[in-house]
């Protein structure tokens, strides 16, 4: 009996799918990319028996560990590279004179290829560029998410993403307030100049009432979203949420809403409120310590930061310095021009190719 078998890699998370040569699911489940769960995916596979044959959509990197582990096992990996985008960058290049032209060209591409209507994109930061995105993409519709500005500031801090500066290194939790702050603040300013185009939803309404949070969504932008359809899918945001707190994955009690109750993080919480709690007030949200007020810390705090996160998105927007603050590299996993659909993967191959690219 021949058995396939798909792993979609990720840099925290792999998806892993076996089914049989009739279609008969065998195994479905998440894969965290460490050595224990890859070692208990290796024996999980090995126990279905029959003619394997494992296909993964990325060699190296992120998934070196995962190619290294199950070719030890004695596993048989192609790579399945699936959408080649190279190409169809190439080809939005040639037809575009302007950097503005080159995503909705290269996006539009994808879609048709997929047999898509529309494409989505949804990296948080793009708030800051909704103006420049309007007038790339005129139909744009926007919808900002709006999420409480202290769940938003524990998650931010743990990851990095607004990082305190020398004399704020204990405070980084209240610099992350300040730059949630700063982000929402502009998406609302461009929403209440273009109210035809924009739209806000609530994360806590997606989280506690998912379907009436959709409902209005889908009206907003022309599409049903009907919410038990999205989570018969295999894979889904629901099934692999992608989150700093990783160990409530494991724990398996997983709630992105109202972690800032947590006792252990009451002092940042307070820090938070001092320096945005005027604000946060402004969105609904109820503060746990109300009589914090901001002193001169906070103040000083406040007009630091709000004039730096202005500054340094100035200099990546408009000087030479955004090609420095800019990365490509994701561009590196992509398919290249004229690669075979399914390449077989060789343990030396698996291994040594990261080793190269970082010499």
């Amino acid at each position: 009996m021949r058995i396939s078998v798909g792993i979609d890699v990720a840099k925290e998370v792999h998806w892993t799918t076996a089914v049989t040569q009739d279609g008969r699911v065998l195994l479905d489940r998440k894969v965290e990319n460490t050595a224990a769960d890859i070692g208990r995916l290796a024996v999980e596979v090995a126990a279905l028996k029959g003619e394997r044959l494992i296909g993964i959509d990325l060699y190296g990197g992120i998934a070196t560990l995962l190619s290294a582990m199950l070719l030890a096992a004695g596993e048989r990996l192609v790579h399945v590279p699936g959408l080649a985008v190279e190409p169809m960058v190439r080809a939005a290049l040639a037809e575009s004179t302007s950097t503005g032209q080159f995503l909705p060209r290269l996006m539009t591409r994808i879609t048709e290829a997929q047999r898509m209507d529309r494409w989505l994109e949804g990296t948080p930061a793009h708030v800051l560029w909704m103006k420049a995105i309007e007038a790339s993409v005129p139909d744009a519709l926007f919808v900002h998410v709006i999420r409480d500005g202290r769940d938003c500031a524990l998650s931010t801090a743990r990851q990095h993403w607004a990082a305190p500066l020398g004399l704020d290194r204990r405070r980084g939790t209240g610099v992350a307030a300040l730059y949630w702050e700063w982000m929402v603040r502009a998406g609302r300013a461009y929403g209440r100049r273009n109210a035809a185009d924009y739209d806000e939803v609530r994360f806590e309404a997606l989280v506690g009432e998912p379907q009436r949070a959709l409902e209005r969504v889908g009206r907003f932008i022309g599409q049903t979203l009907d919410f038990e359809r999205i989570t018969q899918g295999r894979v889904h945001a629901l099934k692999q949420p992608n989150t700093s707190f990783r160990e409530e994955r494991t724990r398996g009690a997983f709630n992105p809403v109202g972690r800032w109750k947590a006792p252990d993080v009451a002092d940042d919480v307070a820090l938070c409120e001092a320096l945005v709690g005027p604000y946060l007030d402004s969105l609904g949200y109820q503060r746990a310590f109300p009589e914090e007020r901001a002193g001169l810390t906070e103040m000083r705090m406040r007009l630091m930061y709000m004039t730096y996160f202005g500054i340094k998105h100035f200099a990546k927007a408009h000087t030479p310095l955004g090609r420095v603050l800019t990365s490509s590299r994701p561009w590196a996993q992509q398919p290249y021009a004229g690669e075979p659909p399914v390449a077989p993967i060789a343990a030396e191959r698996a291994v040594e190719e990261p080793a190269a690219a970082a010499r």
